[in-house]
């Protein structure tokens, strides 16, 4: 075997990888990152623009499009994440037709790399909030009409004296 039929088959099992994790990424809904912290540099699948919505074909100026407080809130992260090895941050972002999205992202230090890179994954978790508002709300409700009927038993048990 020589030396090039080996590279052409590291080759072709690198872009059969490359493949797979596109075709899952989409079918996922997700993309993937790489955050350079000595850079300060971060690098985005194909797929994190149409997650991130910045109307366009890459993920360029994302943080133009995500809420000022929520860009603090993915630095602190950033920060934290020296520490602990591990990032989760949820964020709003307003995509270029106005309509506001929930993103979460969630990601590793490599541990390998010569310097620190995180690593990891974006996904849109919109449903999942407008679920949690409702659910809120729902609870607001059944915990004021607990109040009222405790008052309305109270009202009924007290001694027809002190009416």
């Amino acid at each position: 075997m020589h030396a090039t039929d080996r590279d052409e088959g590291y080759e072709k099992r690198l872009r059969a990888s490359e493949e797979r994790l596109r075709l899952g990424e989409i079918a996922g809904g997700i993309a993937t990152f790489e955050y350079d912290y000595d850079g300060r540099v971060w690098s985005w699948s194909a797929q994190a623009a149409p997650i991130l919505g910045t109307g366009s074909e890459t993920a360029e100026g994302w943080e133009k499009i995500v809420f000022p407080d929520d860009v603090l809130k993915i630095q602190t992260a950033l920060e934290a994440t020296k520490e602990s090895g591990n990032f989760y941050v949820e964020f709003r972002a307003r995509h270029t037709d106005e309509s506001l999205h929930w993103i979460v992202a969630k990601g590793q230090v490599a541990a390998a790399a010569p310097h620190p890179l995180l690593r990891g994954a974006i996904y849109e978790i919109t449903d999942r909030k407008a679920l949690e508002v409702r659910l809120l709300a729902l609870n607001e409700t059944l915990e004021a009409l607990d109040t009222i009927l405790r008052a309305e038993r109270l009202r009924r048990t007290r001694p027809a004296q002190l009416r």
